[in-house]
């Protein structure tokens, strides 16, 4: 009886589907009989993992993935043979019937299945009916991948790169049905995409444009396999490799910009994502904040997040243990460093790119009694460029004096302060004005934080005691014109510069001292030889970091009297020579602070400038040196009536015209 209804139903059928009767019934019996193959693709791993296996991850396409180029006719589709000649292929069932598929015919009378099949075969068919939908599509795909002129892939079952997938986020991936499924870095990208439409095309020059030298190739794949696809992101935090840079996409720092208007959420958005998610959060926000150092700290009451923000640390959020001992795994593996070792300190470093500029990340792990202590330095790159003397707040009287110093063609420029106080910053600008065609520039840094294009920058190395004294020997033999030594630290580092400042070298060198006038004892305390000290050293430059009042919510302050009575005192002493910078009425100072407001996260400020004094080494005070008639006191008297603006002076004229705040200018110097 079953028999008898198919082949009723076959010749009713057979005229709709313009076939014959017979064609129609082996079409059936093979989807009846036969497992359906007809796009060979693979099915899908039982588990997630299998998308990200490491033995797979350099895997190469297959045929099963990868349609290969052809020619398209007008009675269906012929191969090139070796030879040049074609052979047609009769397109399948599908292609030649009115209404498509037997599963479209399906979709009309639902009674069809129960007459074409028993009862133990109907889902069966029915699943191959979906597939023979599916394999329809699939030949659609691949066509209009060919008039793109674009490859054609099936990603089902196909080996995804942890990598790859790295290199757009999930959220962007799924919104532009897109996926990286293939990396190689410094050679190429394989990307599929469902619709290669305009967003799709910006991503592309994005990725292209932050791995410069790279080739993208994309491929056309269906909502299904795209589908199947993104299903490896979910087994992305089990398997965390080794690699260079850690994904934090311009997408994703847009977004934390928009929606990040105080520090404060922070803490909130952070309980709210997935652990893959919690540091590219925590990247993001600290450059969105511009701070200069993320600290993560065990303490026995729960895990510390704070940020350095403009000199001063900020607490951000309260992170739970669980959440913690993961985020410094995956920072340990983003900064190639051993994840077992936690009872000893350790060094690595990672690279995130951002608005299309490299920022990197010097990452220090330090063991203490709650757990590991994690520090991250964020080195703007960007800033390199920027770094000149004419935005670091040198005012126009140490501007001249700075000027005079640089046309020098020997001798030594000394800047001193404490960590943080901007030294670095101050020397990379102005070998920034000094690097030139016929100036050549050698440093000796620990470690290299910034690389300058046109100048040789050196790295001292203590393991392979490679260090300051023995790395400046080296460099007076190749004839350079100018010298950074980072750091004078002892007797023989601070001789060897003094002697290569005296023969011929123009040399600078950072030192740690209160202020400008102590540089002469401290290099007598560290050693060096009067007879050299004094004919060498031209200047000393000290410096302090104030914070920059916000100027959208800047407001006038409040002074009490005992402040405005030192302020007073501090502006009567400015030398006679600068009494012209003096306010009209020192009975009115007005002073500024900032309010805080979504510019500025709430904090009211934002940005750095430095406050300066400039120490001018004269005839009168080498005769001081060589005498042996040295005390800072008497150093720093001479200098100010010479006409020297102390760093608090400096500050307090900043402070007047609304720059910083008074309570900034006091908290540093």
């Amino acid at each position: 009886k079953i028999l008898k209804d198919i082949d009723d139903i076959i010749k009713k059928f057979s005229k709709e589907f313009f076939m014959p009767a017979d064609d129609l019934q082996k079409q059936i019996d093979d989807l009846i009989n036969i497992p359906f193959n007809g796009s060979k693709t693979s099915s899908l791993p039982k588990d997630e993992d299998e998308f990200l296996s490491e033995e797979n991850s350099d895997s190469e396409l297959t045929a099963d993935h990868v349609i290969e180029e052809k020619e398209t006719t007008a009675t269906g589709v012929s191969e090139k043979r070796e030879n040049g000649q074609t052979e047609e292929k009769q397109p399948p069932l599908y292609e030649r019937a009115e209404n498509e598929s037997i599963l479209k015919a399906n979709k009309k009378d639902d009674s069809l299945l129960k007459n074409i099949a028993p009862a133990d075969k109907q889902e069966q068919l029915a699943d191959k009916m979906k597939q023979l939908e599916q394999a329809r599509k699939e030949e659609q795909i691949k066509e209009t991948a060919l008039s793109q002129g674009l490859g054609y892939i099936n990603l089902k079952g196909l080996p995804i790169m942890p990598e790859a997938l790295r290199l757009i986020a999930e959220n962007e991936s799924r919104a532009k049905g897109m996926i990286a499924f293939m990396y190689k870095k410094g050679m190429s990208i394989r990307l599929a995409v469902i619709d290669y439409n305009n967003e799709v095309q910006k991503i592309i020059s994005r990725l292209s444009q932050e791995h410069e030298g790279i080739n993208a190739s994309v491929y056309l794949t269906s909502e299904v396999s795209m589908a199947a696809a993104l299903k490896a992101y979910a087994a992305l935090p089990k398997i965390i490799p080794h690699v260079d840079e850690v994904a934090v996409l311009e997408s994703d720092l847009e977004e934390s910009a928009a929606e990040l208007k105080d520090l404060k959420e922070l803490a909130e958005k952070i309980k709210k994502v997935n652990i893959t998610q919690v540091l590219s959060l925590i990247l993001s926000a600290a450059i969105r904040v511009e701070s200069s150092d993320i600290h993560i700290e065990a303490e026995e009451s729960g895990i510390n997040l704070r940020f350095r923000i403009d000199g001063v640390l900020h607490h951000i959020a309260g992170l739970e243990r669980e959440i913690w001992d993961k985020l410094v795994s995956r920072i340990k593996l983003s900064s190639k460093l051993k994840i077992n070792i936690k009872d000893k300190p350790q060094d690595g470093n990672f690279s995130v790119h951002a608005k299309g500029e490299p920022i990197d990340f010097r990452v220090s792990t330090l063991p203490t009694l709650y757990g590991e202590s994690v520090v991250m330095r964020i080195l703007y790159h960007a800033k390199v460029k920027g770094m000149n003397l004419d935005n670091l707040g040198i005012e126009e009287y140490n501007r001249k004096i700075l000027d005079r110093e640089l046309t020098k063609p020997n001798g030594m420029l000394v800047v001193t302060g404490p960590t943080g106080a901007g030294k670095t910053t101050t020397l990379y600008a102005i070998l920034n004005k000094l690097n030139t065609a016929d100036n050549k520039i050698i440093t000796i840094e620990d470690p290299i934080e910034y690389k300058i294009k046109g100048i040789n920058q050196s790295q001292v190395n203590k393991d392979r005691d490679y260090t300051f004294a023995k790395a400046l020997k080296s460099v007076v033999r190749q004839d350079p014109d100018i010298i950074l030594v980072g750091e004078i630290r002892d007797k023989e580092t601070a001789e060897i510069s003094l002697n290569a400042a005296l023969t011929g070298h123009l040399l600078f060198a950072t030192l740690h001292t209160n202020d400008a006038a102590g540089t002469i004892p401290r290099f007598l305390a560290l050693g060096a030889k009067p007879y050299l000290l004094a004919p060498a050293l031209n200047t000393s430059l000290a410096q302090r970091l104030v914070r920059k009042i916000c100027e959208q919510c800047r407001t006038e302050e409040v002074i009490d009297e005992t402040k405005k009575e030192r302020i007073r005192l501090e502006l009567w002493s400015l030398p006679e020579q600068h009494r012209n910078l003096l306010p009209e009425e020192l009975n009115n100072l007005k002073f500024f602070k900032g309010e805080g407001c979504e510019k500025c996260a709430g904090l009211g400020y934002k940005g750095q400038i430095g406050i300066f004094e400039i120490f001018q080494v004269t005839d009168e005070i080498r005769d001081m040196i060589l005498a042996d008639n040295v005390s800072e006191h008497k150093m720093k008297e001479l200098a100010v009536r010479n006409g020297m603006i102390t760093m608090v002076q400096d500050g307090i004229l900043k402070a007047l015209r609304g720059v910083t705040s008074l309570s900034e200018v006091f908290r540093v110097s």
